[in-house]
């Protein structure tokens, strides 16, 4: 199982799109769970950060 909790603080933490952006590239659209959560923009009304956390 992978722990994707330093890359949550490194978005949670951004201070730009751009840095937001880098973080996610690292992960495949096709990633699945907490990689995909990572991946993603929005849920519905819920930000994926809000999700993984």
């Amino acid at each position: 199982m992978n722990d994707y909790s330093s890359d949550v603080e490194l978005i949670k933490n951004s201070r730009s799109l751009d840095e937001i952006a880098s973080i996610a590239k690292r992960y495949s659209a096709k990633a699945t769970k907490d990689g995909g959560i990572l991946y993603s923009g929005r849920i519905g009304e819920v930000s994926s950060g809000t999700l993984s956390v």
